[in-house]
């Protein structure tokens, strides 16, 4: 669902507004515990940010999702003229709370001054050319502290910064899931360093010895090791299974109770890719995409090109065509063009398993022979435009 939009200019009444909207959005999606009051510590981030642009132009805030997923989205005039933008950056660079200075100083420059050709800039993206940077550059090695430090980055699950017509638009992206509540929400103990990938066969094979040296960085359990390098041979298995070529970055991270792994891409499969693809199976339907990853290559593929293809995924099973394409989305559909595909494994579970016995025996028994499945708690895939993310999340070995 999505909330009233809410006009704000830099006066409490205003900004009072948005707490009203947001009361009630919590309401009428049933947000509740945690999950409401990361929300709303979350929401105060953002109107944060938000005042920066209210003494020029003024800006205006809404809400859209569930009590999965919820977007918080901030609009703004982006036709500043010099002396405004460097009054932004300059509010942006001095705020009240010095940890967030920078990170708002940095957030600021890309909100304004974003050049026409790029299409998006997002949070995850950033975040991965920190971790690749920062290992021999001391610029960089900053930034990335400065990411630690930031209550919104922290709080966030991706930012989105785009241009649309003579606006530009932030999209701040809250999972409210409970397997994404500690990843989601807390600095890790440990984060690796990347393993970059692309479709060459000699890169995955030295990647094997690579994710070793990483894993062993976590001081992990011994069972968890395991986990976590059968978790990356899955992935990048399915890695190599994608059409298109592909540029694909993983690294893992160590928390209190949760280890995880997350990969970030960028391909560049067209429609006509994926024609071929299809076009390997004679009834016009991808039937390869068989297992609990080849689902998730499906929801991959079929997102990278457009929602509606994701709406129309077939599977051939012994008692006929099933429809489940859409099963273990979440998050919606009003936002989707801003926001893209969001899939968890955890909901597709959830929504195959009233028909385990039905129409959905043969997807059940492929989640219970899974080692995915068995790993890890929950898989979350993000998909929008030409890349897409994934996170692994699996429990600690209780030591």
């Amino acid at each position: 669902m999505q909330s009233a939009h809410v006009k704000i200019s830099n006066n409490e009444t205003d900004i009072q507004k948005v707490y009203d909207a947001l009361d009630k959005y919590i309401a009428d999606t049933g947000i509740a515990g945690k999950s409401k009051m990361r929300l709303r510590l979350l929401t105060e981030e953002a109107i944060r940010f938000a005042k920066l642009f209210t003494e020029e132009k003024g800006a205006e805030v809404w809400f859209s999702g569930d009590n999965k997923v919820t977007n918080i989205f901030l609009e703004a005039d982006k036709k500043l003229d010099d002396l405004e933008k460097k009054k932004l950056i300059s509010l942006a660079s001095n705020g009240e709370n010095s940890e967030e200075s920078s990170f708002f100083s940095m957030l600021a420059k890309t909100f304004i001054m974003m050049p026409e050709e790029e299409d998006e800039w997002t949070l995850g993206k950033y975040k991965e050319e920190m971790i690749q940077r920062r290992l021999d550059d001391r610029y960089a090695e900053r930034a990335w502290e400065d990411l630690e430090r930031s209550l919104l980055a922290n709080l966030s699950d991706d930012i989105k910064v785009g241009i649309k017509r003579d606006k530009i638009t932030m999209v701040i992206t809250k999972i409210l899931m409970e397997s994404a509540q500690n990843t989601g929400s807390r600095v890790p103990l440990k984060t690796t360093g990347p393993i970059v990938l692309n479709n060459n066969k000699e890169m995955f094979e030295r990647a094997l010895e690579r994710a070793d040296e990483h894993i062993q960085e976590l001081e992990l359990a011994g069972r968890d090791q395991r986990h976590l390098r059968l978790l990356f041979e899955e992935a990048i298995g399915m890695m190599g299974a994608i059409a298109g070529d592909f540029e694909t970055s993983v690294w893992f991270e160590k928390y209190n109770d949760e280890y995880c792994l997350k990969l970030r891409a960028s391909t560049f499969m067209d429609a006509e890719k994926k024609k071929q693809l299809l076009a390997v199976s004679t009834d016009g339907q991808n039937s390869l995409a068989k297992g609990t990853m080849g689902k998730i290559r499906d929801v991959i593929e079929n997102g990278l090109l457009h929602y509606d293809m994701v709406s129309h995924l077939q599977q051939q099973y012994g008692t006929g065509n099933v429809q489940f394409g859409t099963i273990g989305m979440f998050g919606g559909t009003e936002s989707l063009a801003e926001t893209g595909v969001m899939w968890s494994l955890h909901e597709y579970e959830l929504g195959i398993e009233n028909d385990k016995d039905g129409q959905y025996k043969e997807a059940w028994d492929e989640l219970e022979k899974s080692i995915v499945a068995s790993i890890a708690k929950d898989v979350l895939v993000g998909v929008k435009s030409d890349s897409f993310e994934m996170t692994f999340i699996a429990d600690r070995t209780k030591e």
